[in-house]
């Protein structure tokens, strides 16, 4: 059974945003909120950060149908679910990102 999506065409006149863009001015203000303070795991926390904005802006483009959202994202749906798992973002777990403990 195949699932049929139904993408909405965009708009000709509408500004094009380019992410690479955001991505550089949102870590500029980040970088200026912190003042001397130097960030730790910056890598690992841009790539959860941006990844659970991917998994959740999918989720409600395709209504919370995962197999339609992996399709999109071209992920294997388990993959998908893991990462949903990983991100607490799957039904009643939606509590946000797992909780990474620090060690001393």
């Amino acid at each position: 059974m195949t699932a049929t999506m139904h993408y909405k065409k965009p708009d000709a006149k509408a500004k094009k945003i380019i992410l690479k863009e955001k991505v550089s001015e949102a870590l500029d203000q980040y970088f200026t909120t912190l003042g001397d303070e130097k960030p730790k795991n910056l890598y690992n926390l841009i790539l959860s950060e941006v990844e659970t904005g991917i998994l959740d802006a999918t989720m409600k483009f395709t209504q919370q149908n995962q197999s339609q959202a992996s399709v999109i994202l071209d992920l294997n749906r388990g993959t998908f679910r893991k990462k949903l798992i990983h991100y607490g973002m799957l039904g009643s777990n939606k509590a946000g990102p797992k909780a990474k403990t620090e060690e001393a």
